[in-house]
């Protein structure tokens, strides 16, 4: 078995980074830590724990599991609740 470590890509944009990580079916997580957001939160990336603004595309696994560990571990470090963004048909679903 070929063990894989985990490791986000970056690239920069004019003057934004954006740091991601995609494997479908897996996971799917984009930050952009200058934009202060997050683009889906995958399994929710030690990175993605100081953003505060969580860019939700669709309620897949692959796209949001990492969201109660995202809102636990801000509130065990003591980080303000983050705002999650996604469909209006969805929204009442999503409670820190």
């Amino acid at each position: 078995m070929k063990i894989r470590p985990y490791e986000l890509s970056e690239v920069r944009v004019g003057e934004f980074t954006l740091a991601g990580y995609s494997v479908a079916g897996e996971e799917a997580v984009i930050v952009a830590p200058e934009l202060d957001c997050v683009f889906d939160i995958g399994r929710c990336p030690r990175e993605a724990l100081v953003v505060n603004h969580l860019l939700l595309t669709h309620g897949h696994m692959d796209h949001v599991a990492g969201l109660p560990y995202y809102f636990a571990q801000r509130d065990f470090q003591g980080i303000a609740t983050g705002w999650p963004w996604c469909r209006r048909v969805w929204s009442g679903r999503l409670r820190p």
